[in-house]
């Protein structure tokens, strides 16, 4: 199989399955069409959702039972206990034993993926929102973490060494107890933060995709790698859009008829996205406004005017500052958290130049 093969990243306890969309980049940029096309059936393993929702099940259906038998075996054997089996609602090619060592403060999650094959990972939380984990998956390594959530890979390693490494090497501070019960709830939660800190930064960065080409056999190429990077980052900014429009939903003090009004113009802006992304989105509402348009020259503008700003967040506010009238950009607050973002309700798209 020459397409890109799945990248398993463990980020702390979130056991987070990443898997990029290179694929799709090098199915336009390497293949005829008949080609590509006999891929897509592979192309949901290259699908990251921005959230999971575990499924409990009586008992997993593994595609290697004996290997699951060894790994689960292990850990019965070091004293964990279970913490359900689960298949995932967003990811049916992905099903996860759970397990609690309560005494040792670890979780444990033994993974099955149909094209990965099957994994553990050991995690212990701490106090101060920071975790480790060990895993003997073979795959990961090449993604950045987040900071503070430490990462040991050994590679093919046994459930009992990789348990050992855990106890062994993990920072000796104040750790959060874990309970079989709580499983579900602290892996969605975990998978969640993650995903918003990785769309926040705007997804796969392009040592990233080098390292995940050059890791699985590709070719590395530059313009490859500038089209998979303005696609993660789109991908990432869209995602970012829905997470903070459900934050902003939870702690909005609008009105019924007020948040009718806004509810599908709302423009969420934060520190992050590249000045030419920030500008694109800026100028696609003004495409098909004017007749008489550069795009092309306005691009670059807009890009200059974020750039000049320093940020995200200054640039947006100063390319809409001049406008007025139905094109003016409406700021309703901030949303607050991990990722501040500026609220804005865009202009309304039925506006129609003509009717200046």
């Amino acid at each position: 199989m020459d397409w890109i093969l799945p990248i398993l990243g463990v980020l702390g306890a979130v056991f987070l399955v990443i898997l990029l969309l290179i694929a799709v980049a090098i199915f336009a940029f390497r293949r005829k069409l008949k080609n590509a096309m006999a891929g897509l059936s592979d192309l949901k393993y290259s699908v990251v959702p921005r959230r999971l929702h575990l499924v409990p099940v009586d008992h997993i259906e593994w595609k290697d039972p004996e290997r699951a038998r060894a790994e689960t075996s292990q850990l019965t054997a070091l004293g964990f206990q279970p913490a359900g089996s689960y298949n995932v609602e967003e990811m049916d090619f992905l099903r996860i034993e759970a397990f609690a060592r309560p005494g040792d403060y670890l979780y444990a999650a033994v993974y099955e993926h149909d094209k990965a094959g099957i994994w553990t990972d050991l995690v212990c939380r701490y106090q101060d929102d920071t975790s480790l984990t060990v895993t003997n998956n073979r795959e990961g390594s090449e993604m950045d973490q987040r900071p503070g959530h430490g990462n040991i890979y050994d590679p093919g390693a046994s459930v009992e060494k990789i348990y050992q490494r855990i106890l062994q090497e993990r920072p000796n501070r104040a750790m959060l107890p874990v309970s079989a019960a709580e499983f579900k709830p602290v892996f969605e939660k975990a998978y969640a933060d993650s995903m918003d800190w990785r769309n926040s930064r705007g997804g796969a960065t392009e040592d990233e995709i080098r390292a995940i080409m050059a890791a699985t056999g590709q070719e590395v190429d530059e313009e490859t790698v500038a089209e998979i990077r303005k696609a993660k980052e789109n991908e990432a900014f869209s995602n970012m859009q829905e997470t903070l429009r459900e934050k902003f939903e939870e702690e909005t003090s609008l009105s019924v008829p007020e948040w009718e009004r806004v509810r599908d113009r709302l423009l969420f802006i934060y520190d992050g996205p590249s000045p030419e992304l920030i500008a694109e989105m800026f100028l696609s509402s003004r495409v098909d406004a004017d007749e008489e348009f550069d795009y092309d020259a306005e691009l670059e503008r807009a890009r200059a005017t974020v750039e000049q700003a320093g940020s995200a967040r200054a640039g947006f506010a100063a390319l809409v500052a001049p406008l007025t009238g139905d094109r003016a950009y409406e700021r309703l607050g901030t949303v607050s958290g991990a990722v501040v973002a500026d609220v804005w309700v865009q202009p309304d798209p039925e506006f129609d130049v003509e009717d200046e």
